[in-house]
């Protein structure tokens, strides 16, 4: 039997609702949090109902009720009226023992540290998947490692402008979490801070930032620019490894010595870099996997190409080595099926195993007489070659 639910909001609003008295006070909460005109997704997912019938709520211990036994309507009645407020799951905080447990999908809330924190400890909040919110207050300076780590559905952290340090693996697979703003006062980003925040579409890191850990954003594969400041003088291995939505990047002119291993492994769809003008080294992987970069600009100051640098570069047609590079990596261009000529300088005096192995297009290369070592299968497969 279907039945009219009058209902008033607090915001004087009313609206017909066709229920059934049988459904649970429960199940009709969940029904009018989805009737509630707010499109913030996340204000969405923290709002519960509170119903109020004869100004008197009905209290929790009744949400397993039906409408009737909750005394909404009577047997014989075909309407009913009902008051409604909006309230926010929330609650205050500093670890994961003061979030309560629930069911992902009816839990969600959002969560407030006490203003006397001055450190959010290690996993403090780690796996708190019903977290979807958090406010920090400013009277903290660190956030430990992996406090927020697999908080699956954290959207929105407000961090304060007296942060100093976001340690090791904190905010490692929030796969929710869409944009945070990294405070001014911030000088270090620890290894894998960021890892696996799937739905990061842009960080803007301020000129405080000294120092960024190994894969600090890898796999943020939403991630599509990102400007490094010149303040950072010490980065780590891997920083966007997997970044596959990443097109643009910009590196300061004198701000590193080495592009560090797997630096930008399977960034799809970065086209082109400007390497700067002090690098000497390119690790190991460093760009693998990059299948969009057209070309590459790599500056005198490069002495080593380290293996595997440029492999798989599926649509890379040149690169030109400069004459200060000595050493050629194991397989540091090989798969580029693109490829169709090399000039190798008369700096080089190794070529790593397989160095240019799979190059399917690649029709001539130019050998100098310094190259004292060429590793096995370093032609290996290069179907077109038909000079050296």
């Amino acid at each position: 039997m279907s039945c009219k639910l009058k209902v008033n909001t607090i915001n004087g609003d009313v609206f017909i609702l066709a229920v059934n008295p049988t459904e649970t006070v429960n199940g009709l909460k969940a029904r009018l949090v989805q009737e509630f005109p707010c499109e913030h997704p996340l204000e969405r997912k923290i709002l519960k109902v509170e119903l109020l019938n004869d100004k008197a709520a009905i209290d929790d211990a009744q949400a397993s009720q039906t409408l009737v036994q909750a005394g909404l309507f009577h047997a014989e009645d075909d309407e009913a009226e009902v008051s409604i407020c909006y309230t926010r799951r929330a609650v205050n905080a500093a670890t994961k023992r003061g979030v309560p447990l629930g069911s992902v999908g009816s839990g969600f809330l959002q969560v407030t540290i006490p203003d006397t924190t001055k450190e959010v400890s290690e996993e403090a909040f780690q796996t708190c998947r019903e977290v979807v919110g958090v406010f920090i207050p400013d009277s903290v300076t660190r956030i430990g490692k992996k406090a927020f780590a697999f908080c699956m559905s954290l959207v929105r952290i407000d961090l304060p402008p007296s942060l100093t340090d976001i340690g090791d693996e904190v905010f490692l697979t929030c796969e929710s979490l869409v944009g945070i703003t990294i405070p001014k006062s911030v000088i270090s980003i620890g290894h894998r801070a960021f890892q696996g925040c799937k739905s990061l579409e842009r960080i803007d890191i301020p000129p405080s930032v000294r120092e960024i850990g190994n894969f600090a954003f890898a796999d943020c594969s939403s991630l599509r620019s990102v400007a490094i400041p010149d303040s950072v003088a010490c980065i780590g291995h891997g920083v966007f490894k997997g970044c596959r939505s990443l097109v643009s990047i910009h590196i300061p002119p004198h701000w590193v010595t080495k592009i560090g291993e797997a630096f930008f492994e399977s960034c799809s769809s970065l086209r082109s870099i400007a390497i700067p003008d002090f690098v000497t080294s390119i690790g190991c992987g460093a760009f693998k996997g990059c299948r969009s970069l057209l070309s590459i600009d790599i500056p005198p100051s490069v002495t080593q190409i380290r293996g595997e640098a440029f492999k798989e570069c599926s649509s890379l047609e040149s690169i030109d080595i400069p004459p200060s590079v000595i050493e050629i990596g194991n397989g540091a261009v090989a798969c580029c099926s693109l490829l169709s000529s090399v000039a190798i300088p008369v700096s080089v005096t190794r070529i790593g195993c397989g160095a240019f192995k799979e190059c399917s297009s690649l029709e001539s290369i130019d050998i100098p007489p310094s190259v004292i070592e060429i590793g096995n299968g370093s032609f290996a497969f290069c179907e077109s070659l038909v000079s050296i």
